[in-house]
């Protein structure tokens, strides 16, 4: 599992805060103390869950047939574009 140091930590905080302005609002802007929780979940998280906790939580996974037929027709007419998908 990958350690992060305190810079990186602080990398991903203002990755994920940025990322929450931009999706929930152009005029949002975040507070410290949110900041703070987001770095105290995504330490707490990040040394919880690797790739062998996700591997294990999917190893049954399946998807269904109809969410493939769909996503694939969206894919196709969004001209296989993730943004035009997301958009959509």
């Amino acid at each position: 599992m990958e350690v992060w140091d305190e810079d990186c930590v602080a990398d991903r905080v203002k990755d994920i805060t940025s990322l929450m302005e931009r999706m929930f609002s152009p005029s949002l802007r975040v507070a410290d103390g949110m900041r703070e929780v987001v770095r105290e979940a995504f330490t707490a998280v990040d040394s919880l869950y690797g790739e062998q906790e996700a591997a294990k939580w999917g190893e049954r996974f399946e998807w269904e047939p109809e969410v493939f037929e769909r996503d694939k027709r969206l894919a196709i007419e969004s001209g296989y574009s993730l943004e035009v998908m997301a958009r959509r």
